[in-house]
This record gives structure tokens, sequence and C-alpha cells, in this order.
């Protein structure tokens, strides 16, 4: 019966528009059908269609000139700084970060801005698809995937490549994998972004240095502690995360252990940390470490958390679309900016990709400000039409 099967590839790839690689599916076929249990008359049918797609696809071929290429989309050029900062690679060299008691980090403008010009540029720490476009955007990099690549073991999720596939697969996705359903009814918010924040990398590397993620640096990137990097778990870390700030009421407080709690008990059934007493309810010293740290990253994620978005195709004029969120992400550097009632700057998503720019001339010397609402999307994105 294999002679189906090379029939159902050979049409499955003209509709991809593969024809060279349909027709020899289609050689294939014929000469498989030789030693199939059809009789006589069914194999003289069945060789007469495909004898008829194999002469169409053959005159379409001769047809295009012998120097004919496939067209390929051009890649769209992504924008760039003239000028990167050296202390923050993720700014331009425009920006310049500075720390305050009582307000924390803010951002300034180190020279003259103009209106439009770019002076962000960063990929996230860690980014989370939402539930609702989980099946049509990539787990790893957010983009809308045209030729969804499933994951290996669960149905849960899909890829856009097979690189972002290895990527989640390596890292996060092996803790989350057949499991995803659970985080998304648990309705953890951007809680989720600190649980695939932990599990990015394996226990033992936090425990090694447990003390450095046991507590944190609100300082970070001003003095003269390296380069800042969105990359690095420490930017990620260093966050704020307003401990002791606004009295917490008991509710909220009862809320974050029992999400805790729950992160914990999917982590060792999933692994991640060993459980030396199964039947034993009481969480161990190391289950207790995981959980500090792992609220720490609750915190940070919670205060420091940004929108992605895209432009669903609704008409067929620019101001007919419509921008909806499909995600979320922690970005360390842009998380540096404070928000404001009359802000002077602006995000642009693409894919997890966020994009900064002025969108009021800043003076030298004057703070860098963000607006409370969800980002603009890129016109370059894919647009998804709406049913």
């Amino acid at each position: 019966m294999i002679f189906k099967l090379y029939e159902r590839r050979a049409k499955s790839r003209q509709a991809l528009k593969k024809f060279d690689k349909a027709l020899d599916d289609i050689e294939a076929c014929m000469k498989s059908m030789e030693s199939s249990n059809l009789d006589a008359t069914k194999q003289k049918t069945k060789l007469k269609e495909l004898n008829k797609l194999k002469n169409l696809r053959t005159k379409e071929n001769k047809a295009k000139p012998k120097n004919s290429t496939v067209e390929h989309s051009q890649k769209i050029q992504k924008p760039d700084f003239k000028e990167k900062n050296e202390k923050f690679p993720s700014f331009s060299d425009a920006v310049q970060i500075k720390y305050a008691e009582g307000r924390g980090r803010y951002a300034v403008a180190k020279r003259e801005i103009k209106v439009g010009e770019l002076i962000a540029i960063e990929n996230p720490y860690v980014s989370l698809v939402d539930k609702e476009f989980s099946k049509s955007h990539c787990w790893n990099c957010l983009l809308c995937t045209k030729s969804p690549i499933p994951c290996e073991f669960c149905s849960g999720v899909v890829y856009c490549s097979k690189e972002c596939r290895q990527n989640a697969d390596e890292t996060y996705h092996k803790y989350e994998c057949l499991y995803t359903d659970v985080l998304y009814q648990a309705h953890l918010g951007a809680w989720h972004l600190a649980f695939r924040a932990l599990t990015s990398r394996p226990w033992s590397f936090y425990k090694e240095n447990i003390e450095d993620y046991l507590n944190h640096n609100e300082k970070s990137g001003v003095g003269n502690d390296g380069v800042y990097k969105s990359e690095d778990v420490m930017s990620f870390n260093n966050l704020v995360t307003h401990n002791g700030v606004g009295g917490k009421q008991a509710p909220e407080l009862m809320m974050q252990a029992h999400v805790v709690v729950f992160l914990i008990r999917l982590l060792t059934k999933l692994e991640y940390i060993k459980d030396p007493k199964p039947s034993n309810l009481d969480l161990d010293q190391e289950q207790v470490l995981v959980g500090r740290v792992l609220h720490h990253f609750m915190r940070a994620a919670f205060y420091n958390t940004h929108e992605i978005t895209e432009i669903e195709k609704t008409g067929a004029k620019w101001e007919n679309n419509k921008i909806q969120r499909i995600g979320r992400v922690t970005n360390p550097t842009l998380a540096l900016i404070n928000h404001a009632c009359d802000p002077n700057y602006r995000r642009v998503s693409d894919g997890r990709t966020t994009y900064g720019f002025a969108c009021k001339p800043i003076g030298k010397g004057k703070e860098i400000s963000d607006l409370y609402c969800k980002p603009f999307a890129s016109a370059n994105l894919p647009v998804r039409k709406s049913s």
C-alpha cells in the first residue's frame, strides 16, 4: 500500500508548490504500484490519473524560463541604532540610567532626542504567548506560524521552526510539556513568566550561588558593575519587586503562597527538583529554597511585564485594523523606564522583540517615560485575517 503514501505526499508537495519533489513522488508512486495488491483495472485507472498529473507538472516546468527562480518575499530590514549604549546594549547612546532613593532606577536623555528616533531594542529575558494564540503563534518566539511545527511530545504548542523547538526543548519546555493546559487553567498571569524564568536553567545553576538569588540589587547597572545585559538572569533577578511596600493584605499574600506551593509540586512532579519523600506533603529544605527564589521571580515578573501585540487585519485601510495582545514579556532593560500619564516614548512589537521610539522631542537631562497601555504592533508582522 506504499503507493498511497507517495501519492498523498505528491499532492501535498504540489499544493506547497514544490513541483520537482512532487514529480519524484509521482514516479515513486507509479513504480510502487507494480507490487501493490490493486487489480489490473484499478491499476490502469490510477496510472492514467497519475500520468495526467505528471504531464501537467512536466509542461509547467518546461514553460518556466531557465533562469527563473521562485519568488520570495524580500527580507524586511530591521531598524537599528546609529550608536549603541556601551553600558546598556538594549539602549542607544541617547539614554542614561540614573538612581535616586525612593524612586529607584530611571532613564533620562543623555542628549537631545528627536521625534521618531529609535532609542531601545530589546529581546526579553522571558516571554509567553497567550492561550488563545498558542496554536497559531510560535511557543518560543511568538511570531505567527505560517507552517506550524508541533512539539514532538505534546499537542499543546506549535513552533515556527525546528530551531525554536530545539531552543524550547533544551530549556524551559521540558518542564511544561503535557502540562501547558494546567498552567493556563491556573490563571497565573505574569507569574507564569516567573515559572518559565526559573526552569530556563537547571536548579543546580541557582543552588550553586543561592545567596545571590535570595537577595537582589536594585541599583544594578548604575555603578561600575559591568555591562547590563537583558539575557543575564541577574538582570531579571535585580528588577524592582516593591518588597515591603504597599502593605500587602492577607488574601493577596495567601494567594502568592498557594501559587508557590502549587508550582513547587509541579516542579517536583516534573523532576526539576528531587522529591526525597514522595508520600510526605511537607516541603523539605530544598523545596523551600526553590519556593523562595520562585516567589522573588513572581514579584519581579509581576511588576516588570510588557505586552506584546500584533495587527489583526480587519479592514482595507490602516485605521480599520485592530491591534491585539498576543502575549507578555519581561524586558529587564525596558523595565527601567518608568511610566507617566504624559509619555514621550512608545513601544512597537515585532514578535517577541520590542522597539522603543521617542514620540516627542526629549531635551537633554529630561526623563524618558512610557505610557500605561499596550504597545503598537509592527506593520511588518504576519497578520491574522479575521474569520
